[in-house]
């Protein structure tokens, strides 16, 4: 049996977590600010290479965007390049914000029918959506990712739905498909929650997801890759 407790209010939890039965309790984050952060950062500086640099992903990146936009800002500022993943549900203001110190935008598509969306995600698609074209407006690059799960979302209408998003836009770089693999399922449960009977417990077959690359290739001139 896996317990999720909170920190709220508890300065030595990590502490608890190092004395107990290993294994019994498992620290799954820290408070960090970001100055701190920004120690791990310059360590990996000789990594990152000509194309390498800072992505801030999550969990949600918007969902804390005083630290998301100061923590871009500071690398920015320092020459490293910042790349920020998001799903686009949130305020425009904080996208626009934090679009400002950050080179390029991975942004989720995660499914074109409207009522297909708010049924597996329980949001309505049109801010996202807007966010969407309020980024390329002001003329910041995205890459699309579309996360592909079998039984769910690799129809042929999506595909369609996705290349006429992408291709109403004029700044995304490339469509980037991403067949379903069920390693998140095993975190989920460690938090209490329960996984969703609807998908698959299988990684789906990346050949599956060339085939779908392909019928997205022949109706958009955007760049179509499977990760």
């Amino acid at each position: 049996m896996h317990v999720y407790l909170r920190s709220d209010g508890c300065p030595d939890c990590l502490a608890a977590a190092q004395a107990c039965v290993p294994g019994a309790l498992q620290v799954a984050g820290k408070w960090m600010t970001v100055a701190e952060v920004m120690e791990t950062v310059r360590r990996d500086i000789p990594f990152y290479g000509a194309a390498g640099g800072l992505t801030i992903t999550g969990g949600e990146p918007t969902m804390q965007p005083a630290f998301a936009n100061t923590l871009a800002a500071a690398a920015q500022a320092e020459g490293i390049s910042v790349v920020v993943e998001t799903c686009g549900m949130c305020d425009p203001d904080v996208l626009l914000t934090l679009a400002k110190h950050a080179d390029l935008f991975l942004y989720d598509i995660k499914e074109t029918d409207p009522i297909r969306h708010r049924a597996h995600t329980g949001a309505d698609p049109q801010r996202i959506l807007d966010n969407l074209r309020a980024l390329d407006a002001a003329g910041h690059p995205t890459v699309l990712r579309c996360p592909v799960i079998p039984g769910l979302n690799d129809r042929a209408d999506h595909m369609e739905g996705i290349s006429a998003i992408a291709n109403a836009l004029q700044h995304v770089q490339a469509i980037e498909l991403m067949p379903y693999h069920p390693l998140g399922q095993g975190k989920a449960e460690r938090f209490g929650i329960q996984g969703d009977p609807a998908l698959p417990q299988h990684v789906m077959a990346k050949r599956d997801a060339e085939t779908l690359a392909k019928y997205l290739r022949d109706r958009t001139h955007i760049a179509v890759r499977v990760s």
